[in-house]
């Protein structure tokens, strides 16, 4: 059969189809369980494949190796985290598999199991006590690539085992980096709320607030807002779910996150930031031609007019007072001898009280 490779035993085949009952013949048989093909594959590989619990089984009492690791590099504990095969994780576990085996970039089961959303694995290598918090070649964790996936309850499972919220990988991006691309507000409101750090960069600069700008997402913006943000940080931006060892870049040149808002229509997007205290001093672009690529005319007047309009000493006085406040705004601003209203405006709470 041209799908089978060389060197493939019976028993092999029976795993490969599922038929539990040839392969329990064989075994009682005296069938020897580790024989490899040409692929390195034992039955074992085939019946976590195929997802057969019942053959993993019958294959682990039978003396089957759970750390054998064949050409393709993946051991079976690694396989069977990609399917959210969790009896198939606790049987591999019973018998002696290495939780902290990893495939050739890296991955154990759990960083397999967190990508990929799989609750149920999740919880079953963490009670058996998996380590949480190591690194892929690519230097993410678990915790990251629970939150490139977009899964925000994985997140709050892994947390309390004490993952770095702040862990960054080869580009320095990190899980608030994923959150804030993804438009996941969960997952950036847990992030933060556990202590990550809202105004981090990664290599090329790309901040939290520059990812929420670009993926237009308010919400995620006024929650960066509440915990005082920079909000001038340009970069060239990365496209962080391109697949390939190689980083994408989504503009060629350095863009602000107010030039961003035009570029991709966002209008309400750029109104929020403007009206947060967003510095215009260096968005010179508004006074070229290049505000005609603003589509639509409403947003290139408000543009042009809040450019060429001198601020509001009140608006002067909240960006200086939030930026000499720093991360302490809140405290700082409580302790001051003024009405309530005007500790509301200093904290943005008239556009971020809703977070």
């Amino acid at each position: 059969m041209p799908w089978m490779s060389e060197g493939t035993t019976a028993l092999m085949h029976a795993c490969r189809l599922g038929f539990v009952d040839i392969a329990k013949l064989l075994l009682k048989l005296k069938a020897s369980v580790d024989v490899k093909d040409a692929r390195g594959d034992t039955a074992l590989q085939f019946a976590v494949y195929r997802e057969e619990a019942e053959l993993v089984d019958l294959l682990l009492t039978g003396g089957a190796d759970p750390n054998h690791i064949p050409e393709d590099g993946f051991p079976a504990l690694v396989v069977a985290a990609y399917s959210d095969s969790w009896q198939i994780l606790e049987l591999l576990l019973k018998h002696g598999a290495d939780i902290a085996a990893t495939n050739r970039h890296g991955y154990t089961a759990l960083h397999i199991a967190a990508w990929n959303g799989h609750v149920n694995s999740v919880n079953l290598l963490l009670k058996q006590r998996a380590p949480c918090d190591t690194k892929t070649a690519d230097l993410n964790t678990p915790l990251s690539l629970a939150a490139h996936g977009r899964h925000s309850e994985i997140i709050e499972i892994l947390i309390p085992h004490g993952c770095d919220v702040n862990n960054s990988d080869k580009d320095q991006d990190t899980p608030l980096h994923y959150a804030s691309y993804n438009s996941d507000v969960n997952a950036v409101r847990i992030l933060v709320r556990n202590g990550a750090n809202p105004n981090v960069r990664n290599r090329v600069n790309v901040t939290p607030l520059w990812n929420a700008t670009y993926c237009g997402n308010k919400d995620i913006i006024k929650l960066l807002l509440s915990k005082n943000v920079d909000m001038e940080v340009e970069s060239v931006g990365i496209n962080q779910h391109h697949q390939s060892d190689d980083v994408l870049y989504i503009y060629e040149q350095v863009k602000t996150p107010l030039w961003v808002a035009a570029n991709r229509n966002f209008p309400e997007v750029g109104m929020l930031l403007i009206a947060a205290g967003y510095d215009m001093s260096a968005e010179n672009w508004i006074l070229t031609d290049a505000l005609q690529g603003v589509p639509e005319e409403a947003f290139r007047s408000l543009l042009h007019y809040h450019k060429t309009t001198p601020s509001r000493l009140v608006k002067i006085c909240r960006r200086y007072l939030r930026q000499y406040f720093g991360n302490n705004v809140t405290t700082c601003s409580n302790q001051l001898e003024i009405p309530v209203v005007l500790k509301n405006y200093l904290q943005l709470k008239d556009l971020t009280d809703e977070n």
